[in-house]
């Protein structure tokens, strides 16, 4: 957990120092805006808040399409 994710070339990921200098009140805003609701507790790192976030997001399960090959009609709801 101390190697951070790359990020993207249009999202980097910020350092521990970014998020440990980052206001409480744009912290508990950001929160707010990816959970919908203000953090029930703070931890003395931010870091830390959001390892835990990711750590406790449930993962989507995976629900791959079913490609219509040809024009016979058959699309994802039928059986093959």
């Amino acid at each position: 957990m101390d190697t951070p994710a790359p990020g993207t070339e249009d999202s980097s990921i910020p350092s521990k120092e970014t998020l440990a200098a980052m206001p409480v009140e744009a912290f508990v805003a950001a929160w707010r805006t990816i959970t919908g609701e203000p953090p029930a507790i703070m931890l003395s790192s931010h870091a830390a808040m959001i390892a835990l976030l990711i750590a406790s997001t449930p993962v989507a399960p995976l629900q791959p399409t079913i490609p219509v090959w040809n024009g016979d009609g058959a699309d994802a709801s039928t059986r093959r």
